[in-house]
């Protein structure tokens, strides 16, 4: 993507086009960690949209890991929490850290579904 579009682009979804308004921080930094250069070249609207990203990823893993009981329910909720892990990598370039958490705990969720699973057939069957 050339940078005319671009800029056109982001003037149309941020406002003005303004350097400040453009380039705002979407991630606090009080957090204490550092973010990379790459991150602050993105525009708003990517970064954000990423983050959504990275935040349904690092929410289906949690949900993934509660109810691996249900092991139906896990399988659903690790691969979208895998899927939309990538998704965020994908926009932004690199893995975020909530997409680094969702991946993780999609793949354990994942795991414990499959044991759940296995457990429940030997349970009926032997």
């Amino acid at each position: 993507m050339d940078n005319g579009f671009r800029n056109n682009y982001d003037n149309r979804l941020l406002g003005d086009g303004s350097e400040e308004e453009k380039y705002e921080e979407a991630v606090p930094e009080e957090s204490g960690e550092e973010v990379s250069d790459e991150y602050y070249e993105l525009p708003l609207a990517i970064r954000s949209r990423s983050l959504i990203w990275a935040v349904i990823s690092f929410t289906l893993g949690i949900l993934s890991l509660a109810l691996c009981a249900f092991y139906y329910v896990s399988f659903a909720l690790a691969a979208c929490s895998v899927l939309s892990s990538l998704i965020s990598r994908k926009n932004l370039g690199f893995f975020e850290k909530y997409s680094i958490s969702g991946l993780i705990l999609g793949i354990m969720g994942f795991v414990f579904s499959t044991f759940s699973c296995v457990a429940s057939v030997l349970h009926i069957f032997g």
